[in-house]
Protein backbone atom coordinates (compact mmCIF):
# COMPACT_ATOMS: atom_id res chain seq x y z
CA UNK A 1 0.00 0.00 0.00
CA UNK A 2 2.83 2.35 0.58
CA UNK A 3 4.49 1.80 -2.60
CA UNK A 4 1.39 2.41 -4.67
CA UNK A 5 0.94 5.66 -2.63
CA UNK A 6 3.97 7.15 -3.14
CA UNK A 7 4.06 6.32 -6.49
CA UNK A 8 0.59 8.19 -6.86
CA UNK A 9 2.33 10.99 -5.04
CA UNK A 10 5.60 10.57 -7.41
CA UNK A 11 2.82 10.95 -10.40
CA UNK A 12 1.30 14.07 -8.89
CA UNK A 13 4.48 15.66 -8.54
CA UNK A 14 5.95 14.85 -12.24
CA UNK A 15 1.82 16.02 -13.22
CA UNK A 16 2.39 19.32 -11.33
CA UNK A 17 5.63 20.53 -12.53
CA UNK A 18 4.43 19.80 -15.97
CA UNK A 19 2.11 22.24 -15.37
CA UNK A 20 4.66 24.17 -13.80
CA UNK A 21 6.68 24.16 -16.49
CA UNK A 22 4.27 24.79 -19.55
CA UNK A 23 2.06 27.90 -17.62
CA UNK A 24 6.07 29.60 -17.26
CA UNK A 25 6.90 28.76 -20.97
CA UNK A 26 3.42 30.43 -22.10
CA UNK A 27 4.33 33.49 -19.97
CA UNK A 28 7.70 34.45 -21.21
CA UNK A 29 7.73 37.31 -22.89
CA UNK A 30 9.80 38.54 -26.27
CA UNK A 31 12.20 41.18 -25.79
CA UNK A 32 13.34 43.73 -28.21
CA UNK A 33 17.25 43.19 -28.47
CA UNK A 34 18.94 46.86 -27.35
CA UNK A 35 20.88 48.69 -30.27
CA UNK A 36 24.06 47.27 -30.27
CA UNK A 37 27.27 50.04 -30.46
CA UNK A 38 29.78 49.85 -32.90
CA UNK A 39 32.89 48.63 -31.96
CA UNK A 40 35.02 51.78 -32.67
CA UNK A 41 33.00 54.00 -30.33
CA UNK A 42 32.64 50.79 -27.91
CA UNK A 43 36.70 50.64 -27.78
CA UNK A 44 36.63 54.92 -27.24
CA UNK A 45 34.83 54.94 -24.10
CA UNK A 46 37.13 52.24 -22.29
CA UNK A 47 38.72 53.70 -19.53
CA UNK A 48 41.77 52.00 -18.82
CA UNK A 49 43.37 54.24 -15.82
CA UNK A 50 40.96 51.47 -14.13
CA UNK A 51 41.96 48.31 -15.02
CA UNK A 52 42.94 46.30 -12.15
CA UNK A 53 45.02 48.79 -10.69
CA UNK A 54 47.27 48.00 -13.20
CA UNK A 55 48.03 51.88 -13.68
CA UNK A 56 50.95 51.98 -11.15
CA UNK A 57 53.01 49.66 -13.23
CA UNK A 58 55.64 51.62 -16.20
CA UNK A 59 55.18 49.09 -18.10
CA UNK A 60 50.97 48.92 -18.76
CA UNK A 61 51.23 52.90 -19.33
CA UNK A 62 54.15 52.04 -22.20
CA UNK A 63 51.82 49.43 -23.31
CA UNK A 64 48.73 51.68 -23.48
CA UNK A 65 50.40 54.37 -25.30
CA UNK A 66 51.80 52.01 -27.74
CA UNK A 67 55.43 52.58 -27.47
CA UNK A 68 56.51 49.18 -26.79
CA UNK A 69 54.58 45.78 -26.77
CA UNK A 70 54.20 44.11 -23.33
CA UNK A 71 55.76 40.68 -22.76
CA UNK A 72 56.58 39.80 -19.16
CA UNK A 73 57.17 36.14 -18.72
CA UNK A 74 57.45 34.74 -15.59
CA UNK A 75 60.81 32.44 -14.68
CA UNK A 76 60.39 28.95 -14.87
CA UNK A 77 62.45 27.71 -11.74
CA UNK A 78 63.90 24.12 -12.12
CA UNK A 79 62.35 23.35 -8.03
CA UNK A 80 58.94 21.57 -7.98
CA UNK A 81 55.66 23.97 -7.72
CA UNK A 82 54.13 23.16 -4.40
CA UNK A 83 50.15 23.16 -4.72
CA UNK A 84 49.98 26.71 -2.18
CA UNK A 85 52.32 28.81 -4.50
CA UNK A 86 51.53 31.31 -6.82
CA UNK A 87 50.57 29.89 -10.23
CA UNK A 88 53.23 30.46 -12.95
CA UNK A 89 51.23 32.51 -15.29
CA UNK A 90 51.07 35.41 -12.99
CA UNK A 91 47.52 35.45 -12.65
CA UNK A 92 47.82 35.77 -8.33
CA UNK A 93 45.95 32.89 -7.98
CA UNK A 94 47.19 29.39 -5.77
CA UNK A 95 48.46 26.81 -8.43
CA UNK A 96 45.97 24.27 -7.47
CA UNK A 97 43.27 26.60 -8.60
CA UNK A 98 44.57 27.80 -11.59
CA UNK A 99 47.29 25.77 -13.59
CA UNK A 100 47.14 22.64 -11.14
CA UNK A 101 47.68 19.39 -13.73
CA UNK A 102 49.84 21.34 -16.09
CA UNK A 103 53.23 21.57 -14.56
CA UNK A 104 54.22 25.04 -15.63
CA UNK A 105 56.29 26.49 -18.61
CA UNK A 106 59.13 24.10 -19.48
Amino acid sequence: EFKNEAYNSFESLLEKIDDELTRRIFRIGVMERPQEIPLDMAQTNVDTSDMMGLSQSPEVKESVSGDKPLVKRVQASSKKIGRNDPCWCGSGKKWKKCHYPDPGPN
